[in-house]
């Protein structure tokens, strides 16, 4: 028998409020429900010169949940009781419908405020009636909350597993919105901040996208030199920064990769942002660093180059977007639906010391895809912080505390871009940053990430997903 049911929460356990189905006063019938799936919106694009359209948009819109049900009752003042109760789960802004047809696990529709269509009293009874709603709903159905296990990620971009983070195997048939449950090392200090970029992958296979660059693998240019010995402070091994020493104030070429990705691969194709991992010596002082890519020698493109003005202190710097390729791109070859690879490009630093006397230190350059999702949050912490979350549905970050309490931030903060999305079917990388707070980026330190989710499904739940 199909459970019907207006249940308080999205949970194996709920308060049932309202029980449509229970074969005593409430029945469903199938002829007249219709719970298909919600309607595929299109934006089209068309014009008079070409055979078809192109379909610019495309989103799911809210569904309509169509049941037709039963009512068998012994008086008038019984029906009056029951329509009322029907009425008051329907009036609730928002409400919760659990439904399982029959199926291994249940899905939960989260429905908004929707009237009783029609009441029809049966010619010959007076104990029957049937009972016509159209409940609107969100264009999905939930499953259960599922959590994947604490993933350690480390800061060091170096290192196995460093700066990302895979999730496979997601459930469901639709992308859906990612939590992620932040350990204290990530919460940092009291009343302290970390500021997070993240970006994710979710095409092609991913371990084959552009990760780190490192100084140590570039050429030096114009009064630059890598250094004499490794820095703990910096990434990779051997020599592993390179030192800007200017002799002029001009900005110049200080770093550059002739072909960046060395290997070409579908998977390098994609926008991305490159943040530096950068410091300089001197207090007073103030440079400006600028990201030059493509053809160097024959139209080059210049990022907005970007201020560094913080002595001794190792971050990251938004040197702004690449896209790869440089220019145009068929994405597939013909109409074979086999995506073609793509090649690097000429990738260099410029850097002008403004003002002062002292050095420049480039330890890497790091891709952030941003051709899906990107975005950069700051999580504060106090003293009764237990976690952070990243809550991708609402577009927030915030503390909790041990009893799973929303914090006061020390200061109100907003992500800004879009937070991750995550995909069943496939591998969902996602890239992960972090900067700031006291002291600020330190390669030796890890975040500790504990994903969750709601699976979104068109229709029911399979056994398997």
């Amino acid at each position: 028998m199909d459970t019907v049911q207006f249940v308080d929460a999205i949970s194996a356990t709920p308060t049932v409020r309202l029980d449509l189905n229970d074969d005593i006063s409430w029945g469903l019938r199938y002829e007249g429900t219709d719970l298909s799936p919600p309607e595929l919106r299109r934006g089209m694009s068309q014009t008079l010169l070409t055979d078809g359209a192109t379909v610019t948009a495309a989103v799911y819109d809210n569904r309509t949940l169509r049941l037709r049900l039963e009512l068998i009752v012994s008086s008038a003042d019984t029906a009056a009781s029951r329509l009322q109760a029907l009425s008051r789960e329907l009036d609730r802004p928002t409400n919760v419908l659990r439904w399982q047809p029959g199926t291994t696990a249940p899905v939960f529709f989260r429905t908004l405020r929707s009237p009783i269509n029609r009441i029809t009293e049966v010619a010959g009874s007076t104990m029957l009636r049937l009972v016509d709603v159209d409940i609107l709903a969100e264009p999905f159905a939930y499953g259960l909350r599922e959590t994947l296990a604490p993933v350690t990620v480390p800061n060091n971009p170096a290192s196995p597993g460093g700066c990302y983070l895979d999730i496979a195997g997601v459930r469901g048939d639709v992308e859906t919105p990612l939590y992620l449950r932040l350990g204290g090392d990530v919460m940092g200090s009291v009343y302290d901040y970390r500021t997070v970029a993240m970006g994710i992958r979710r095409r092609g296979t991913p371990s084959q996208m552009p990760m780190v660059l490192q100084a140590e693998a570039m050429t030096t240019g114009t009064a630059t030199a890598l250094a004499a010995s490794n820095d703990p402070l910096m990434s990779g091994t051997g020599p592993n920064y390179a030192r800007i020493t200017p002799t002029t104030s001009l900005m110049e070429q200080r770093l550059y990769a002739t072909s960046w990705p060395a290997v070409a691969t579908p998977d390098v194709r994609g926008r991305y942002r490159i943040l530096a991992r950068m410091r300089h010596s001197q207090i007073s002082d103030v440079w400006s660093v600028q990201l030059v890519y493509g053809n160097t020698t024959n139209r080059p493109i210049y990022n907005t180059p970007v201020t560094v003005t913080q002595s001794g202190v190792v971050a990251y710097y938004d040197l702004g977007t690449i896209q790869l390729p440089v220019g145009a791109d068929p994405v597939y070859d013909g109409y074979s639906a086999t995506e073609t690879p793509v090649g690097g490009t000429r990738i260099a630093v410029y850097a002008q010391r403004v003002s002062g006397t002292g050095t420049l230190d480039v330890d890497l350059l790091q891709p952030v895809p941003a051709d899906d999702r990107y975005a950069v949050a700051r999580v504060w912490s106090d003293s009764g912080s237990a976690a952070g979350i990243v809550d991708g549905a609402r577009h927030m970050v915030y503390a909790v505390g041990a009893g799973g309490e929303v914090r006061m931030p020390a200061q109100p903060d907003s992500p800004v871009g879009g937070l991750p999305l995550i995909s069943p079917g496939v591998t969902n990388r996602v890239v992960w940053l972090v900067d700031g707070g006291s002291p600020r980026d330190v390669l030796t330190s890890t975040s500790t990430l504990t994903p969750y989710y709601w699976p979104r499904y068109l229709y029911a739940r399979p056994p398997s997903s």
